[in-house]
């Protein structure tokens, strides 16, 4: 199966320089004359922009991108062709934004570390070196804040259109601050996608632990066309879950006791009888900064937006945050952290190695861990959990090294016109995200995740769960600024404290601290 997979994809990836060389000897003086203007959609049904209704042709004009060296996916400067489906796909994109605007892409590509002080410089000086600013999604939130961002609400002649799905609906929602908007992603960031937070489980431990007890149920898995099981009667009746919606932190943690309750694995062979130990084997494993996605799984926010605020702050420490249901939540991820099945304090690289292994049921990761690494691993999927049953939608949250993209207002104007400066910037970002959209998320999704790393079609459907269900919150994004407030419940959930006593502690302060957050952007 993995065998032919390979092959498929490596047929995929010389289909499309195929059909790349074809495209180019069609030819063409880039004035767009072939172009349907009135299509909707493009030739596999996903949907098209607006912008060539404008006949939008800004002469050359170069447009510089400052973005940062890190990220799982190259998304700036793929400078030819190639064999990688995903880097090719960016390659396109790129072609498509040049060729469609007739402008100049340059990208400036610096490390992450050095982003904020080489912005805050470039804006002091009034040199306006940059047009577009995109990096990791806390410091993308430190330069706004250094009042380095544009609000693209206020742009006039504006090209985004926020109703387009290349927007998530949620990302519209979350990112805003009253109506304001400084930064934007989505699929305009290739890396939204590898790090959204999943769980994978290992089929051959499933297997082992509870085929007995799904047959039991009367769980028939389905077959192929051989009269094979697809999926173990365990896997099956895990999926199952997911399907009917009722995938829940009480299945969760049922399936990592084991039938017999006394939880899954085996602490006994480690070099401290009794202990918790790298060389063990378990139910559960996972890292600190990974712990946080059961809060948004819970469909928990951190930080709300009120657009009809009339005060001077719209933003608000969620309801949510202090509420039972997240007292609720704690208490029971720290009674469940304290279980011998459970290890979640062995760090980077530690949770991996045990994963690896072999020698877990669940890891709770980004999507990018489902690489060359572990290729060779029985790995199935599932998205996080529920609070319970009664919840009605799967949430995932984004980790935290995705790129959220902006447009500079310490730009360079044009021909001494601001306002045209600044409408050109929302058609490069509109066409930019649109073209990700149709030609880049699809190779991320569809050959890398879905075919290239998965078995069945079970995997497949899980990971679409999971790519529809992806939430932002701004507690994530400036959690920097705000005492790390998204790592604040999972962490008294592995210390064993209060909610309640660290909620009291923390209110008052965060909401100073939002105050201040607010203050710098409307500077």
């Amino acid at each position: 199966m993995k065998t032919f997979v390979r092959l498929l994809t490596l047929l995929l990836a010389l289909l499309m320089l195929a059909m790349t060389v074809v495209a180019c000897d069609k030819g063409g003086d880039g004035d767009g004359d072939d172009v349907d203007r009135t299509a909707t959609e493009d030739e596999f049904l996903r949907e098209r922009d607006d912008l060539d209704q404008y006949n939008l042709n800004y002469t050359g004009e170069k447009i510089k991108v400052i973005g940062w060296d890190g990220g799982n996916y190259e998304e700036f400067d793929v400078k030819q062709i190639t064999a990688d489906n995903v880097l090719m796909a960016v390659y396109d994109r790129n072609q498509e934004i040049e060729r469609r605007l007739n402008i100049d892409l340059e990208f400036i590509e610096i490390p992450n570390g050095s982003m904020i002080n080489t912005v805050v410089q470039d804006k002091n000086s009034g040199m306006g070196a940059y047009d577009i600013i995109a990096t990791y999604s806390r410091t993308e939130a430190e330069i706004a804040m250094r009042g380095c961002m544009a609000d693209i609400s206020t742009i006039e002649n504006s090209y985004i259109n926020l109703e387009k799905p290349w927007w998530p609906k949620n990302m519209v929602e979350s990112m805003s601050i009253g109506n304001s908007m400084y930064f934007f992603s989505g699929d305009i960031s290739p890396n939204v996608l590898s790090e959204m937070q999943v769980l994978y489980f290992n089929k051959d431990v499933m297997s082992e632990y509870w085929d007995a007890h799904a047959q039991k149920l009367g769980v028939v898995p389905e077959k192929d066309s051989k009269g094979q099981n697809i999926v173990s009667p365990a896997a099956q009746w895990v999926y199952n879950m997911a399907y009917d919606g009722t995938w829940d932190l009480d299945e969760l943690i049922m399936l990592t006791m084991g039938p017999d309750g006394k939880g899954i694995g085996d602490i006994s062979q480690g070099s401290v009888a009794d202990a918790k130990d790298l060389d063990d084997s378990y139910g559960f494993v996972s890292i600190s900064y990974c712990l946080s996605f059961f809060y948004s799984g819970c469909n928990l926010k951190l930080i709300e937006n009120d657009k009809n605020s009339t005060e001077e702050n719209p933003l608000n420490i969620s309801e949510d945050f202090g509420s039972m249901r997240t007292v609720k939540l704690v208490q029971k991820l720290g009674d469940w952290y304290k279980e011998n099945t459970c290890a979640v304090n062995f760090g980077n690289p530690g949770y991996k190695t045990i994963m690896m292994a072999g020698r877990t049921l669940f890891t709770a990761v980004r999507a990018r861990h489902a690489g060359n690494q572990y290729v060779d691993l029985n790995i199935g999927i599932m998205p996080c959990p529920k609070f319970d049953e009664t919840q009605a939608n799967y949430y995932t949250a984004i980790g935290n090294p995705f790129t959220i993209y902006g447009i500079y207002n310490g730009l360079t104007a044009r021909g001494g016109d601001k306002a045209a400066t600044y409408s050109m910037m929302t058609a490069v970002v509109e066409c930019w995200a649109s073209e990700c959209y149709r030609l880049v998320t699809p190779q991320i999704f569809e050959v890398n995740m879905q075919l290239k790393y998965a078995e069945t079609q079970c995997e497949t459907d899980m990971f679409e769960i999971v790519r529809s269900s992806v939430v932002f919150d701004l507690g994530r994004i400036f959690g920097p600024e705000l005492y790390g407030m998204d790592d604040m419940p999972s962490e008294a959930a592995k210390a064993g404290t209060s909610w309640v006593s660290t909620y009291a502690s923390y209110k008052n302060p965060l909401a100073k601290k939002l105050d201040a957050i607010v203050a710098s952007l409307e500077e």
